[in-house]
């Protein structure tokens, strides 16, 4: 789930690898300063519903 979270976020490329799927961004500025922390926290959410 966080990977796909992650290309939600960051996007990604195309699956014919021709452009880009842009990323929404919209926790861009909370990560560039939380960073770690929040993917520590998503990776914690994913472990415990497993």
């Amino acid at each position: 789930e966080a990977w796909y979270w992650y290309l939600v976020e960051h996007g990604h490329k195309k699956a014919k690898g021709k452009g880009r799927v842009k990323g929404k961004h919209f926790v861009q500025n909370t990560f560039d300063a939380e960073g770690d922390k929040i993917a520590d926290m998503m990776a914690q959410k994913i472990i415990n519903r497993m």
